[in-house]
């Protein structure tokens, strides 16, 4: 952390993401990410022995992210009904196509 800040690569980073506030704060122990999203998330990231290009790496990701959790969805179609076409009854049939006893 402290060669990315020392060679002004951070600037840059800050130049390319002006939609993105940057704070930078000294503290002890390890350093630490920190990413405040607008859903009132916050997303912690250790970068602690990462060289500067991994640490660059890491906030490209992390500010892309919308903060909400990664989900996958194990069906092709995310629909409301159980079926693709939607729910079948003999009366959404027009009269006329309908089946007569």
């Amino acid at each position: 952390m402290r060669q990315l800040l020392k060679s002004g690569q951070m600037n840059s980073v800050a130049a390319n993401k002006k939609s993105v506030f940057f704070e930078i704060e000294k503290q002890s122990g390890h350093p630490t990410l920190k990413f405040h999203y607008n859903n009132d998330v916050i997303k912690e990231v250790p970068v602690a022995n990462l060289n500067a290009s991994e640490i660059v790496k890491k906030i490209q990701e992390y500010s892309q992210r919308s903060g909400a959790p990664l989900l996958k969805y194990n069906h092709k179609v995310l629909s409301i009904n159980d079926s693709v076409r939607g729910v079948w009854s003999p009366l959404h049939t027009p009269k006329s196509h309908r089946h007569k006893i």
